[in-house]
């Protein structure tokens, strides 16, 4: 897919500089590559670039696991956390099917939204969110498709009664076994694991 200066210029009101800054933002942190004389295309990671940025992210996402659980412990927690995890943890498990990956990770990415939120760490957030989590995640839904989703949602059953119930160790292993899954899944002949945190 092209991206055209004048196009996103015009589509988004806003003049050509800052649209070409964008677009050069965006190509340093390899999410757009900008072809000479033709604009800037979207790029497409390959599996070991997926699996790089996965466990950067994945650390990153441990880190709010074992905080929130901490937080949890010492009764920490902002009120309506425990529904929120709840209640995104029965969004995903209504998603049915092995080819609706990308609409189960939407759903589960919003667990580590609401454990973002309840840690209150802005860098650990804008950390996250530099990392186009939502772009790596659409990405890896699709490499997911027809995987059986299962053993992933009781993964994070466990990590969300952990973190509730301010078990960090074991929340910190449900969501280590789950990343490391996702990890084997993008990458069976390069397995490597999430460092641990």
């Amino acid at each position: 897919m092209s991206l055209a200066e004048p196009d996103l210029s015009e589509e988004t009101s806003v003049g050509r500089v800052p649209v070409r800054e964008a677009l050069r933002i965006l190509a340093g942190d390899g999410v757009v590559e900008i072809v000479p004389f033709k604009g800037a295309r979207i790029r497409r990671p390959n599996r070991i670039e997926l699996l790089q940025q996965y466990q950067v992210i994945a650390g990153l996402n441990a880190m709010a696991v074992v905080l929130a659980a901490e937080a949890a412990a010492l009764a920490r927690l902002a009120p309506g956390v425990e529904a929120r995890l709840e209640g995104a943890l029965a969004e995903a498990e209504r998603i049915e099917g092995t080819e609706r990956w990308p609409q189960r990770l939407r759903a589960l990415e919003e667990i580590h939204i609401i454990l973002l939120d309840a840690v209150s760490n802005p860098f650990l957030t804008q950390a996250v969110g530099r990392l186009h989590v939502d772009l790596l995640h659409r990405l890896i839904g699709n490499v997911m498709n027809g995987i059986e989703a299962k053993p992933h949602i009781a993964r994070y059953q466990s990590l969300v009664e952990n973190v509730v119930q301010g078990d960090a160790p074991n929340a910190k292993d449900a969501y280590r076994s789950h990343a490391n899954a996702v990890a084997h899944s993008l990458s069976p002949a390069h397995p490597v694991l999430i460092a641990d945190t």
